[in-house]
């Protein structure tokens, strides 16, 4: 549920123009990746999987990536390397292809 409840903050953080915000932006991103890793391990090492697990979690996982995806497509952020344009846009069509997947499978 907390990886839920961070995916607001972390979409919104890099829209402001303090590198400290978009800092913690990314370090909350992952932060959030590495619970992800943890909370599975544990989960399953430990035998405490649970029907609301199965449900949150990948539900957790899409709405974290489909955010940081659609954050990093759009054009009017905020650059990280203004220099070097290849890093600082994701192309539409792969944020289109990547969210059509996940409400695929």
């Amino acid at each position: 549920m907390g990886r839920i409840a961070l995916t607001p903050l972390i979409a919104w953080l890099p829209f402001t123009t303090s590198w400290t915000a978009r800092l913690i932006a990314f370090l909350l991103f992952l932060i959030a990746a590495v619970t992800d890793y943890w909370d599975g391990h544990l989960a399953r090492s430990r035998n405490l999987v649970t029907d609301l697990g199965r449900l949150l979690d990948p539900l957790a996982d899409k709405l974290l990536l489909t955010a940081a995806f659609i954050m990093l497509a759009l054009p009017d952020r905020p650059k990280a390397f203004p220099e070097l344009e290849l890093l600082n846009h994701v192309p539409i069509y792969l944020v289109i292809i990547t969210i059509s997947r996940d409400l695929f499978i």
